[in-house]
């Protein structure tokens, strides 16, 4: 999941140049519908849950 999160960062930035832009828009697509999945789950969790798993604070933050 990180490396499709880091696709859609990379090509997301304008010196990346892809001869076919339907490729880009698909990548930036999956990114961005990662990061609204990670926030649902995130939205789920309780407090107590939040603090106690480090790896879901740790996404909390990269999501926020």
């Amino acid at each position: 999941m990180m490396v499709i999160s880091l696709l859609g960062f990379l090509f997301s930035h304008e010196e990346f140049t892809f001869k076919d832009s339907h490729l880009c828009h698909m990548i930036q697509l999956v990114h961005i519908n990662f990061i609204v999945f990670m926030q649902v789950i995130l939205n789920k969790m309780s407090n107590a849950m939040l603090a106690a798993n480090f790896w879901a604070r740790s996404l909390q933050q990269i999501v926020a």
